[in-house]
């Protein structure tokens, strides 16, 4: 089996609600990396429905909340997604689906410092000194 990087993945594309802004082409650059990739999943999710992304932003809340974990809050979250979308708008299940395994498979060094009890909370980084 063959491993393929992709870096600097980026799309030209025209994105907008209003006819004004769909004359207007932008770049959008995948390069998931530091907390960025959670955030443009919500982003990709959002367009969905407005009540797939109340769940998530209430989901994650909740779990932050609960556990204090951020990475745990995003996994769970974005392996809620489909089924969420299920219910939802059933079209859209197989592509967020796949979007949430992308997520999780990047997000498996924060799996591995949670099983071993090394993940840091949230509000344990606002108590670290600045460097």
């Amino acid at each position: 089996m063959d491993i393929v990087f992709v870096k600097q993945l980026a799309l030209d594309t025209v994105i907008g609600v209003y006819e004004w802004e769909k004359t207007i082409q932008q770049r959008l650059f995948f390069g998931f990396k530091g907390g960025k990739a959670v955030a443009t999943a919500f982003g990709t999710m959002m367009p969905i429905g407005l009540d797939l992304a109340g769940l998530l932003i209430a989901t994650w809340i909740i779990l932050i909340g609960a556990t204090g974990y951020s990475s745990f809050a995003a996994i769970v979250t974005v392996s809620l997604a489909p089924i969420f979308t299920w219910f939802i708008k059933p079209l859209y299940t197989i592509p967020v689906l796949m979007l949430s395994i992308l997520i999780v498979f990047r997000h498996r060094q924060n799996l591995l410092r949670l099983w071993h009890g090394t993940e840091s909370k949230v509000w344990d980084k606002t108590k670290r000194p600045k460097e």
